[in-house]
């Protein structure tokens, strides 16, 4: 639906979560042609796409702002348990407004949860923002400057395993067509002994889509 209310809307069958700042994301919507090495190592290539239920508000607030609140299937390698009691809840709040004329940031802040492997509990958090800056007038030059960092904290019987990992990358479109991007990713924040860390750094240099 894309109106129950006054704000509010409901998604129901698989989708990509509401959750953090490129997850939701399709392929040909991605700034690289991957995604960040966090999101790979935590919910895989595909991302964390579920089947079930999302409900997302717009606040009535001065300024944009929407939460949602996901029920989901839990089939994701982090939740799916052998009980079949694998549901995993999310939840995602955001805002954006302008700074100053031309400037807009963007904030969010997310959480997944629910029953691992083990028949215990594997929490996510993740944090993002994106900085933006667009020159007036049609085919101007912009710039963004957007990060995102997830943690996981996984309750696994024997042992108690914390994981994270960071995103960051910098676009820059020139006055043509041209477009520039560069993109640090780097897994192992905190640094698990047992798994170690890895970073990687991307460059992309493209031409913009004609309007």
């Amino acid at each position: 639906t894309t109106r129950l209310s006054e704000g509010l809307s409901l998604r129901a069958g698989r989708f990509y979560v509401d959750y953090g700042i490129h997850n939701s994301l399709r392929v040909h919507q991605y700034p690289f042609l991957d995604p960040p090495l966090v999101l790979e190592r935590f919910f895989g290539p595909n991302g964390l796409d579920e089947v079930g239920l999302g409900l997302d508000w717009q606040l009535p607030t001065p300024w944009e702002a929407r939460g949602s609140l996901q029920i989901l299937n839990g089939d994701n390698r982090l939740w799916v348990n052998p009980t079949d009691e694998d549901l995993l809840y999310a939840a995602r709040l955001a805002t954006r407004w302008d700074v100053v004329r031309q400037v807009e940031l963007q904030a969010g802040g997310s959480w997944a949860g629910g029953r691992n492997p083990t028949e215990r509990w594997t929490h996510t958090t993740a944090v993002d923002m994106a900085l933006s800056w667009e020159e007036s007038g049609d085919g101007g030059r912009a710039a963004t400057w957007q990060s995102e960092y997830i943690y996981a904290r996984q309750d696994l019987r024997v042992e108690t395993r914390k994981q994270g990992g960071l995103s960051s990358f910098l676009e820059y479109q020139s006055a043509g067509r041209w477009l520039a991007r560069a993109r640090y990713d780097y897994y192992g924040v905190p640094d698990d002994p047992a798994l170690g860390w890895e970073d990687r750094f991307s460059v992309l240099l493209g031409l913009k889509r004609n309007p």
